[in-house]
């Protein structure tokens, strides 16, 4: 339900920003904030690992072996700086999803010359893009950190 409501208000954006840049890059964000908020404050139920990651974020623990080897150590060392101010995940999920989009809108803003249209893009891509970043969530934060790094990468 949610999808057909936000491809409806898609649509009134374009409509209604079509000849405005400034009205254009808030609608934008507009979009970027919504899936934001729906990817952060997800279910430990949505997505088939997201109860590892909970699991590991709240006790350090899980069945994901790997989190006690010596690789991953930033996000090991991150989910460990967060939980000393709380074990709701929540706030992980939050704080990692405000990361991913924060990367991906200024990528669409240096990338883009009409950024709804980039959003709009993502957006319809998204299904897939959200119900693998559940599954995958550090390489999904990573992905736009990476395609922002091009932008910086090509400008020096």
């Amino acid at each position: 339900m949610i999808y057909i409501l936000l491809y409806i208000l898609f649509i009134s954006a374009f409509a209604i920003s079509k000849n405005s840049d400034k009205r254009n890059r808030s609608f934008a964000f507009f979009f970027l904030l919504v899936m934001m908020l729906l990817v952060g404050f997800r279910g430990e139920t949505v997505g088939i690992d997201t109860s590892e990651y909970v699991s590991y974020y709240q006790y350090g623990s899980g069945d994901l072996d790997y989190f006690n080897t010596s690789s991953e150590v930033l996000f090991r060392f991150f989910a460990s700086f967060l939980r000393r101010y709380t074990t709701n995940y929540h706030f992980f999920f939050f704080i990692l999803s405000l990361i991913q989009f924060f990367f991906l809108s200024k990528a669409i803003d240096k990338f883009s010359v009409d950024p709804l249209f980039s959003v709009f893009i993502f957006f319809s891509y998204w299904p897939f893009f959200f119900f693998e970043s559940l599954n995958i969530l550090r390489q999904c934060v990573a992905m736009p950190i990476i395609l922002c790094s091009i932008g910086y990468w090509n400008d020096n």
